[in-house]
């Protein structure tokens, strides 16, 4: 219902809440990006009495370890509630206060209301007095209603005049005693019946009455819910303009409209140390944050009352993770600065308050996501989730962008919570790095230490892990990058940097980073590489990447490379593997359950493009090229007698009549195998032996075959004795000679094929998909059943690669001390050269060998003893 009669509808059409979302922000406002302090920590209080009490709060978190970046003054510190002022005997210096902490990095808030003293020698009343800028009565007189300073007149924002002259207020020769570190705070602005401290203490329904005429003749109530948006925007424009250049502002307003978003930060109100109040933030700053209204938070600890030390401590941990992060108190309540409620809950909220420090570059991050599609930093289950129908009921948890769940404990007591994962994904404890999955609610612990959270699989989470007084004094820290892997082994990720305060991003002085973990190898694609043109950067080009943590592999690693692009060699970096003295992703950490992988100083230069390749050990490659090393020793000690073998590959035979005489040794092969499984007497063992062998065999004949079409011979058909596969199940058909291994239906292969081997001829390509879990597997092709080839130099890469080994080189003495002893005659085919290589003879293991290098060295002696005597 409206009193004028002017209704606005406006239709989203999505098609998903994200679209509408960037739709509604196409015509409100994108939230600009903020201040880089304006997301740390905010100390407030309804009031610091004076400059000594200011210093020495301040002295208080340097003195505890706690890193804030913000100190607000209320109303008490002017001169008689009229702001743009000072109290002359508590804040006499205020210049010098300012100065103290801009020396550390901080900041400081000051309280500047709509309503002004009425007092011809208050020269700001004064002035908007006689320029006409005061709201007024229907009768034209200016309107008189009471507030802090008692009698009060407010300033007309519907004027541009009266913007502009607010705006010119705030400037450094107006605002005396102000600095460029000094911001504001725009409170009693919302005109809302229903707060505590409502704009106008003897209004009709505590606000204006409806009938005040504002510019142009426009009456207060068509007005009423615009008002505080417009000394908002005039505000933010007086503390951007007041700088050359400007510089972006910092201002935050309790009243609020569609558009507010793109002036500055808002907050719930005047909240109650209790509870229910506490559990009332997650749904409120969720709706806020779906109306566009990104950078929202609640007072920590509740602006009335006195918060028990758990309640304290419950609710700095769940602020930490919102958008805006303050904590607040009236003025009639015990001071609680987090250090006075003893050493355990000090402890506690010194760990909530540095592990939003740690976070800081994932929170800009999504400011500037927020800037550039609409989507709020803090989000409801189903904005990650669309099609999950349970998250459209869950108000008491949230997502931070669409890596991290969130749910704050906001119950007294309670150290045992569910958790909703709404989908069958990896997520991973925050805290422990231990993987669960959903869907449905899992139990998880909440001891007083911590809240539950949960890092989904496939983020990549941008940190910084060094802990200094304030964000300014982090700006050049290096940074860690927490992987945690999807099922499918693949992260990505994105962080975003600029100068945190100046419009220099807009001209691209900025740096964004694309993070990808695929196929092994973590990818960093930058748009900073070119310093010379991009100032941010060459600012920073000493920033790097200090550390890696990867979670979610399934193997030990064998070697680690970190590269920049355009360097082949790069660096070998120091890493950890395991699930001990592993640094956690939090502040708070224990051992971790799961294995983690740990990469230290890679020496990575954030602003540059880079690699981190890992490789693990294939040991069916190192067992094959092992083999062939001690086949050749053997060879050298005489212990077994080289015959005539068929060559490597089969596409390495140009004749005809040598690939047919080679084919028809494998159809006599496969005879003679064929009839020992006829006879008699066999173990099961040996039949599956056997069975694997002709297996094999029928494989390379195929081979042969189509090396044979290929020269001009005959198709042959395919026809043999039933196959097996590596479990010892029959294969259905005697087409195509799949190959069975672990990674047979593995996706990507043929993709992975076609940008490693584009110009070799399709019939003569071998697909080769390699990573962690998988070793060395072929593909069949569809279309024609042949297990394609791959050129023998690829093979002999990998091997070396998966030896640590440069390429053409030898395997040591210390390389075969590595391996297990491997009996060539019963395992050595079902390796990955079953289809490539066949011995023809019996190779000795290499403890065989060493025990004939015994036997000999013995005999020599004897023989050297027989003819001294």
């Amino acid at each position: 219902m409206s009193e004028t009669g002017i209704i606005d509808v406006f239709v989203f059409l999505g098609p998903t809440a994200s679209d509408i979302l960037k739709s509604y922000a196409t015509i409100t406002g994108f939230t600009p990006l903020p201040r880089q302090f304006a997301i740390g920590y905010h100390q407030c209080r309804w009031n610091y009495i004076n400059k000594n009490d200011v210093l020495e709060v301040d002295e208080g978190f340097d003195n505890h370890g706690i890193p804030y970046d913000v100190i607000w003054l209320d109303i008490e510190h002017t001169d008689g509630k009229k702001y743009f002022s000072w109290d002359p005997t508590k804040f006499a210096e205020p210049e010098e206060m300012l100065e103290e902490l801009d020396r550390k990095g901080r900041k400081a808030v000051t309280i500047v209301d709509p309503h002004l003293k009425r007092d011809d020698d208050y020269y700001v009343y004064k002035e908007a007095k006689d320029n006409d800028l005061l709201i007024k009565k229907s009768d034209n007189t200016v309107f008189d209603g009471w507030c802090w300073p008692g009698s009060s007149s407010w300033v007309d924002y519907t004027n541009p005049k009266a913007q502009r002259w607010w705006a010119g207020k705030f400037g450094f020769d107006q605002y005396k005693g102000s600095r460029d570190n000094l911001f504001i705070w725009n409170d009693m602005n919302e005109a809302r019946r229903f707060y505590i401290h409502p704009s106008v203490f003897n209004g009709p329904e505590i606000t204006f009455p409806k009938d005040l005429v504002h510019y142009d003749g426009w009456e207060h109530r068509n007005v009423h819910n615009i008002y505080g948006l417009l000394l908002h925007a005039a505000t933010s424009r007086g503390v951007r303009s007041r700088t050359d250049p400007p510089l972006r502002p910092f201002v935050l307003s309790r009243a609020y409209f569609a558009g507010s978003q793109r002036y500055g930060a808002i907050w719930t109100g005047d909240n109650y140390a209790k509870w229910s109040h506490l559990r009332a933030t997650v749904p409120m700053l969720l709706s806020n944050s779906i109306a566009g209204m990104a950078f929202a938070g609640a007072d920590v600890g509740g602006f009335f009352g006195n918060p028990e030390p758990e309640l304290l401590v419950r609710w700095y941990q769940a602020g930490a993770f919102q958008p805006f992060f303050r904590g607040h108190a009236h003025i009639d309540t015990k001071r609680r600065e987090p250090w006075l409620f003893g050493e355990e809950n000090t402890k506690l909220i010194r760990n909530a308050v540095r592990e939003r420090y740690a976070l800081l570059p994932l929170l800009y991050s999504l400011f500037y996501e927020a800037n550039v599609t609409g989507l709020p930093i803090m989000r409801p289950m189903f904005l990650v989730h669309p099609s999950a129908k349970e998250a459209f009921g869950i108000d008491d948890q949230f997502y931070v962008g669409d890596s991290l769940i969130v749910k704050p404990i906001t119950a007294e007591g309670v150290v045992v919570t569910d958790v909703h994962l709404p989908t069958d994904d990896l997520y991973y404890d925050y805290w422990t790095y231990v993987a669960t999955s959903g869907p449905g609610n899992v139990q998880v612990d909440a001891p007083l230490d911590r809240i539950p959270v949960f890092i989904r699989g496939g983020s990549i989470i941008p940190r910084r892990q060094r802990f200094r007084r304030s964000s300014h004094s982090m700006r050049y820290d290096p940074l860690t990058l927490v992987v945690a892997l999807n099922r499918k082994r693949e992260a990505s990720g994105n962080l975003y940097l600029d100068d945190g305060d100046s419009y220099d991003h807009l001209d691209g002085h900025y740096i964004y980073c694309r993070f990808t973990y695929k196929d092994n190898t973590l990818t960093s694609v930058s748009n900073g590489g070119n310093a010379s043109k991009n100032k941010f950067a060459k600012t920073i080009d000493g920033v790097r990447v200090e550390r890696v943590i990867i979670v979610g592999l399934k193997k030990k690693p064998e070697k680690i490379v970190a590269r920049h692009a355009g360097d082949k060699k790069g660096v070998e970096p120091v890493f950890y593997w395991g699930r001990k003295n592993v640094i956690g992703t939090g502040i708070i950490h224990t051992n971790t359950n799961e294995d983690v992988l740990v990469i230290k100083n890679p020496n990575l230069l954030i602003h540059k493009n880079w690699e981190i390749e890992l490789t693990a050990r294939n040991k069916e490659k190192a067992q094959s090229i092992l083999y062939r090393f001690r086949e050749a020793q053997a060879a050298e000690l005489g212990l077994i007698r080289q015959k005539e073998r068929r060559p490597y590959l089969a596409s390495e035979c140009n004749n005809r009549q040598e690939a047919e005489k080679w084919r028809q040794q494998i159809v006599r092969e496969i005879s003679r195998k064929v009839s020992k499984i006829q006879d008699a007497g066999l173990s099961d063992y040996q039949i599956r032996d056997l069975n694997d062998e002709i297996n094999k065999l029928m494989r390379e004949k195929g081979h042969w075959e189509d090396q044979i079409k290929r020269l001009g011979g005959p198709d042959y058909k395919r026809i043999g004795p039933k196959m097996l596969d590596y479990e010892g199940k029959e294969v259905p058909g005697n087409r195509g000679y799949k190959y069975f291994g672990r990674a047979k239906d593995l996706p990507g292969v043929r993709e992975l094929f076609q940008q490693e081997a584009p110009d070799l001829p399709k019939r003569t390509r071998f697909d080769l998909y390699k990573n962690v879990d998988a070793d060395y597997y072929g593909y069949r092709d569809e279309e024609d059943g042949t297990l394609l080839e791959y050129e023998r130099e690829r093979q002999a890469q990998v091997i070396a690669k998966a030896l640590a080994l440069p390429d053409g080189a030898e395997p040591t003495d210390k390389s075969l001390q590595k391996q297990k002893q491997v009996d060539a005659r019963t395992s050595l085919m079902d390796i990955d050269q079953e289809e490539k290589y066949v011995a023809h003879v019996a190779v000795p293991s290499q403890k065989e060998i060493e025990e004939y290098l015994v036997r000999r060295r013995k005999r020599q002696m004897l023989e050297r003893y027989t003819e001294v005597s």
